[in-house]
């Protein structure tokens, strides 16, 4: 409509308004398989039915507000950190804002992988967390770092840095990498202390995605101690039980296996963590510490090895008087065996003797026979005695004196003693007694009563006495 009487005019074709809602549409190479690291992954602020003129919008990652400003956000590559909720809206009106799109990335191309988990140090020693790193190619390193206690990885100071920049104080001169830049991690750190206890994380950069490795290693701080145990529970150690040394820490297990051991100050050539003395004897106590082999210079404390034992004077004792015993013992034996051969010989020699004196005594009885039938012939001859010549001479023959002295031969063989012939009267003549004499006096015979009491036990007969009567 104009000022013009009957004026008018109209705009044709007319405008069309769409109304439409906001949406974040993604693409990706791999629309079936989902999104792995690596991929390439494109997000897109807009509307179904139409095209938004608005050239700027406001992006949203987990509900936080990015940088970016642009319709639409490209991944290449798509990382793992890159996974999220997405939503975006118009810029400079937070109140249309359209739903979230979940974009989930598969890790697997850019990597971190710790050897342990845990480890255990010694205060004042050198400890290695080592590690290794992958990534897909063609990307490169950019830079590489190491976190204490820092869950993003992106915490400053840093422990360990390629660019050697923002390095803790804590760690200037301690800490350092013995890694590349192509797949070695490795992070060594001297001197450790108290404070360097906790969680280690690395993180590497490259100029596609970066990586922080987590969960990360945790270090455990702690000192040497020995522990002692033994066979007897709640009881003073004694000669003989079993003991045990172990050189280990109260809050952690140290991964190393070899150790230095010392007894008095003196270096031991065991390098095992446990020392057993199984029986444990005298010659084992002293007081002993134990060290990281290598690392002698970290000693743990002393621990006094005492118990109750037996000292080398009561040693030597009992042993002499085992010994004693053993000798009475074996005396005791030997003694009682020569007896008993004695007595065997003894018997045989009493069996021989019988039989001998039986012989003498037959040989007396002709004796005196043959001299009643001399007596006879000479009857005022008086035989004072009998006696047999001296061995050696080849006569068998006895001499028998009579009282005037005159020698009268009597041959025989058989030895015997003395025939003496006391006061009688012409009629008859009286033997009264009868002696052998033998080689050995034990055998003896006496014929007299006085010397009855003189004569050796063995001997059976005692005296032999008899009457003859000279014609």
């Amino acid at each position: 409509m104009t000022n013009v009487k009957r004026g008018k005019w109209s705009g044709s074709p007319g405008t069309t308004l769409t109304v439409g809602e906001l949406k974040v549409v993604m693409t990706s190479q791999k629309e079936d398989k989902g999104v792995s690291e690596g991929d390439s992954v494109s997000l897109t602020c807009g509307t179904d039915s139409c095209s938004l003129s608005q050239s700027e919008f406001t992006w949203f990652k987990d509900d936080q507000q990015l940088p970016e400003t642009q319709s639409t956000l490209h991944f290449r590559p798509a990382c793992k950190y890159h996974s999220a909720s997405y939503s975006c809206g118009l810029k400079g009106n937070r109140q249309i804002v359209s739903e979230a799109v979940n974009l989930s990335v598969r890790d697997g191309a850019w990597t971190v992988r710790y050897t342990e988990r845990n480890l255990c140090a010694l205060r004042g020693s050198t400890v290695l967390i080592q590690c290794e790193y992958e990534y897909p190619e063609p990307y490169k390193v950019d830079s590489r770092m190491w976190s204490h206690n820092d869950v993003d990885c992106t915490g400053k100071p840093y422990v360990c840095h390629s660019n050697n920049t923002n390095i803790s104080a804590e760690y200037t001169g301690r800490a350092e990498f013995l890694g590349n830049n192509v797949r070695n991690c490795t992070l060594q750190i001297k001197n450790i202390r108290e404070t360097d206890a906790g969680e280690y994380r690395f993180r590497f950069i490259t100029n596609g995605c970066e990586k922080c490795g987590g969960p990360g290693v945790t270090l455990q701080v702690d000192e040497l101690k020995v522990v002692m145990t033994s066979s007897r529970v709640n009881e003073a150690i004694r000669e003989g039980d079993s003991v045990n040394l172990t050189c280990g820490t109260n809050s952690c297990s140290l991964s190393q296996s070899e150790f230095t051991w010392f007894k008095d100050n003196q270096q031991l050539p065991e390098t095992q963590s446990t020392l057993h003395f199984s029986p444990i004897s005298y010659h084992h106590t002293g007081k002993y510490s134990c060290a990281l082999k290598g690392y002698n210079e970290i000693v743990s404390d002393v621990i006094s090895l005492d118990f109750q034992y037996m000292s080398n004077l009561v040693i030597l004792c009992t042993v002499l008087a085992v010994l004693i015993v053993l000798l009475i013992i074996i005396l005791y034996i030997v003694r009682r065996k020569a007896d008993s051969v004695n007595e065997v010989n003894t018997d045989g020699k009493r069996s021989h003797t019988v039989t001998e004196e039986y012989a003498n005594i037959a040989t007396t009885l002709q004796l005196v026979n043959q001299r009643q039938e001399v007596s006879s012939q000479v009857e005022d001859t008086c035989y004072a005695s009998v006696t047999r010549q001296p061995e050696g001479k080849k006569s068998n023959s006895w001499n028998m004196k009579n009282v005037t002295g005159g020698p009268t031969s009597f041959p025989e063989d058989t030895e015997y003693g003395n025939i003496t012939r006391p006061n009688m009267s012409e009629d008859e003549v009286c033997y009264a007694s009868v002696q052998f004499k033998t080689k050995h006096p034990k055998n003896k015979i006496a014929m007299s009563s006085e010397q009855e009491s003189q004569n050796d036990d063995t001997v059976i007969y005692s005296a032999v006495g008899m009457t003859a009567s000279l014609s």
